[in-house]
């Protein structure tokens, strides 16, 4: 429906007005009429004539200076998003003034409200007076055609790519930067002789340019880009995450061989999976050896040998220091949440759960501690899909990196 992304805020007129002005050289008036429908090539649709009580802002430069630092900039409180496929906005040149010094761009919220956009760093502007384009420069480069009165200029970011484009009276001019936009950016106008007047559309009427059409194209664009995006061999990244779980027998029906170190790590955790953590134990040394331990005395709790438990702890478990005890947890005690009237040795956990979970933290700490490229993956999606659950408010069902990786029976 030819809107920007104001439109789509929800967050009242303030969202849709250019609020943040240089007040010393630049009138500001609140119309309800945009002037760019004169030369719209389309009629306003149903829908966008309700939006008649969204304010149109007008800017006019009052004074007669010309000195550099008293342009009029005007820009918005809030910066586009940078979630979305395209921020765009329109301003409609109703006067060229005395030298249609006009200039339509982006700016940061820091960025001064006395210096044309496209003069300071990180921002970009495009200037009617001699039809340049400008960033972190005072002289600007040819780019499009000038602009002045009856004109209607347009300017374009997309986040994903940090592009910047501008349009004139409804025609796509070419991207004038490409990659650079790389922080948070506000729509912003300048002005900067007497009686330059222009008004401002933030997507609260039909734009003069097809944004629609130009939005549903790079999406269309960005869909084939992912659909040929070569993916790197998965064989590697799999067998590199059995090689971490020690999947050994998964990776010889593929054909590999592994070192002995390696088969020694998958039998530690087959034991310790079996019940049989006293013969891992005796195989391991340091933190490895304490969370061996520690199964131990889960599964001679579990067979009611409460001596030899105790005995083991004792011997074990009780030379651990603070800092170990406080890096192994659950792991090292598996104590059950307290019940009602149960001791300490009937809350012991014994089941199939911590034995996996203790084989896991001894697969851990035989390997360091270093997680595979796959795991590593998974859990960066998973961080993807939390952010986005955010952004849904909730909406999207749950996503857990363990639940995509199995381990090897």
């Amino acid at each position: 429906m030819n809107r920007g992304y104001f439109s789509q805020l929800n967050q009242g007129e303030c969202a849709l007005s250019m609020t943040s002005y240089n007040h010393t050289v630049l009138k500001r008036e609140v119309r309800r009429e945009w002037a760019g429908t004169k030369v719209s090539p389309m009629p306003p649709a149903p829908e966008n004539r309700a939006m008649g009580r969204n304010p149109i802002d007008a800017f006019t430069y009052i004074t007669e200076t010309t000195r550099s630092s008293d342009v009029g900039v005007a820009t918005t409180d809030i910066p586009f998003p940078t979630d979305i496929f395209v921020g765009y906005f329109e301003m409609a040149c109703t006067c060229g003034g005395r030298e249609n010094a006009i200039a339509i761009g982006l700016i940061c919220r820091d960025s001064p409200r006395n210096k044309q956009p496209g003069w300071t760093s990180d921002t970009f502007g495009y200037h009617g007076d001699d039809g340049r384009i400008f960033n972190y420069s005072g002289s600007g480069t040819p780019w499009g055609p000038k602009y002045t009165k009856g004109d209607v200029v347009g300017c374009g970011y997309i986040p994903s790519s940090g592009d910047v484009f501008f349009t004139v009276n409804g025609e796509h001019i070419g991207d004038a930067f490409k990659g650079k936009a790389t922080g948070r950016y506000c729509p912003a106008i300048g002005l900067h002789s007497n009686g330059e007047a222009v008004e401002v559309n933030l997507g609260v009427r039909p734009f003069v340019f097809d944004i629609d059409t130009f939005l549903l194209d790079l999406m269309q664009k960005h869909s084939l880009a992912v659909r040929q995006t070569q993916l790197p061999q998965l064989t590697p990244l799999v067998k590199q995450y059995m090689f971490h779980t020690g999947a050994v027998r998964s990776l010889r029906a593929w054909g590999d061989q592994c070192d002995e170190k390696t088969s020694q790590r998958a039998a530690v955790i087959d034991q310790i999976k079996a019940g049989d953590a006293a013969v891992a134990m005796a195989a391991l040394s340091g933190r490895a050896r304490s969370l061996a331990a520690s199964q131990t005395f889960a599964e001679l709790v579990g067979q009611g040998a409460v001596g030899q438990a105790i005995s083991l702890g004792v011997t074990s478990l009780g030379a651990l220091t603070d800092a170990e005890l406080e890096a192994h947890g659950a792991c090292l005690l598996g104590i059950a949440p307290e019940e009602e009237g149960a001791s300490v040795l009937e809350r012991v956990e014994t089941g199939e759960a911590r034995r996996k979970a203790v084989s896991r933290a001894v697969n851990a700490e035989l390997l360091e501690g270093e997680p595979s490229v796959l795991e590593t993956l998974i859990r960066q999606c998973q961080q993807v899909h939390s952010g986005r659950t955010a952004a849904e408010h909730g909406r999207l069902p749950r996503f857990s990196w363990s639940d995509c990786l199995a381990e090897e029976g």
